[in-house]
């Protein structure tokens, strides 16, 4: 292959890292819900404020919270366990 008008920064570029391409392997629908799904598993808890909506409060909605429940177990095939332990005491010290 030969690339012409490639301007300098260009031509670095490539001789670096060389060309790189980009295909959906399971076709644009099936990527469409991929990153749907990863979506879910960061949006949410986007402000400061605890009283905010199911998105915009500052709390991990439940969507969020199964949806990388979810991922784990799927991808990674770890299922977790609900912990009976919700709060800890600790010595501030100590961190």
């Amino acid at each position: 292959m030969t690339f012409t008008g490639l301007n300098q920064d260009e031509s670095i570029d490539m001789g670096f890292e060389g060309v790189k391409i980009y295909m959906f392997c399971d076709g644009y629908v099936d990527t469409f819900i991929s990153a749907f799904r990863t979506f879910l598993c960061f949006a949410g808890g986007l402000t400061y404020n605890p009283e905010g909506g199911p998105i915009t409060g500052s709390h991990i909605p439940p969507y969020m919270e199964q949806a990388n429940v979810e991922f784990l177990a799927n991808t990674m095939n770890w299922n977790l366990e609900e912990r009976s332990i919700t709060e800890y005491e600790y010595d501030t010290n100590l961190i």
